[in-house]
């Protein structure tokens, strides 16, 4: 599964996520740790499909035409990925306006029936 850590492309995501979480940049241990995990397994997950893929592959199935489904398919995955995230921050900045904006007695009744 390490065929991946000598892909100039993961290097470059690599070199790129150590430069923004690294403690010495304002970063922690943790964040750095938990970024790095994550790469590894985004990565170990497109090998093991792309292996899949080249096992599996119908003959009439170009090994070209594959790779670009492959390649087709990380990239709107990815884009879904990012969608998700964005939806999920905005999401979090309405709910904090909107409670920003009710009256003090209206949120103390809503926190206490949250707990």
């Amino acid at each position: 599964m390490s065929d991946y850590r000598s892909n100039p492309e993961y290097q470059r995501q690599r070199r790129a996520l150590v430069r923004k979480h690294h403690p010495d940049a304002g970063g922690t241990d943790a964040e750095l740790i938990e970024a790095l995990r994550v790469l590894d397994e985004s990565w170990d997950r497109r090998t093991r499909l792309r292996r899949q893929v080249r096992e599996h592959r119908p003959s009439f199935i170009s090994e070209q035409r594959a790779e670009q489904a492959m390649d087709a398919a990380e990239q709107a995955v990815g884009m879904a990925e990012n969608l998700a995230r964005s939806a999920g921050r905005f999401a979090g900045n309405i709910r904090n306006t909107v409670m920003n904006k009710l009256p003090e007695e209206f949120r103390r009744g809503y926190r206490e029936g949250d707990k």
